[in-house]
């Protein structure tokens, strides 16, 4: 009971002090417009991966807060997504060690790390994470020519890691897809201090659904082949809902 009350409290007062101080304000000057919202009504919060696109550092914030506030508010340990951030964040921002994040750690270079993937399917059996599958931020998928496919407004949607798609594969989860749009131009990459001047952000919640099964040919394909099917797959869903 004792490791719940903590995060409670800070949770509790993170959200009434920015929430009040920035987030209402923003919401009311429409310089963050949520849509979809309609789509969270009803739902348990377990076994729910959110998966999202990663323009910039907002979302990592933005996100939690439209997926609680208001009528959520005062259950935040049941209704905010976990996270997975970089290890260097943490560091930065010590914090949010108590605010529901599976921190990322290099492994030789690689970002695969298995001890994330396993904490992520033990959260997932009785909550929900919010997952950016591309690993990065948007524009450095652009910067390196990994960009999977660009939406019907030409926005890039990074190539999604891989174990996204085993993480899908294995637990099944009810998938909610999130396009962020707009993030990139307030807070670029570099860039430490966010300006909503600059333009609008919009978050755009998809319908709550489970992934669809892989064809018979992808079947008999590698494992890699299937888990990038996975991947992909949520990837598409989450650009379909630039309409």
């Amino acid at each position: 009971m004792k490791s719940k009350i903590l995060p409670w409290i800070l949770f509790f007062l993170t959200g009434t002090i920015i929430g009040m101080l920035v987030f209402l304000p923003l919401i009311l000057t429409r310089r963050i417009v949520i849509k979809g919202k309609k789509n969270l009504r009803g739902q348990k919060f377990r076994n729910v991966l959110f998966v999202s696109n990663h323009p910039s550092y907002l979302e990592t914030v933005i996100i939690p807060f439209a997926t609680l506030w208001p009528n959520k508010f005062l259950n935040p340990l049941t209704c905010v997504p976990w996270q997975t951030p970089d290890v260097k964040i943490l560091e930065r921002i010590s914090l949010l060690r108590f605010m529901r994040c599976i921190p990322v750690h290099d492994i030789m270079g690689n970002r695969e790390d298995p001890w994330v993937y396993r904490e992520i399917k033990k959260v997932l059996r009785n909550g929900s994470v919010l997952i950016f599958p591309e690993g990065t931020r948007s524009g450095k998928a652009v910067d390196k020519k990994n960009v999977l496919l660009y939406t019907k407004n030409h926005i890039p949607m990074g190539n999604p890691r891989l174990g996204i798609g085993e993480l899908i594969r294995t637990s099944d989860p009810i998938i909610i897809p999130i396009l962020v749009k707009g993030a990139e131009k307030v807070m670029p990459i570099g860039k430490p201090i966010p300006k909503f001047h600059k333009s609008r952000v919009e978050i755009i919640f998809g319908v709550p659904k489970k992934s669809d099964h892989p064809p018979d040919e992808v079947l008999l394909q590698h494992r890699h082949a299937i888990r990038r099917w996975y991947a992909e797959q949520a990837m598409k869903r989450v650009a379909e809902l630039d309409e």
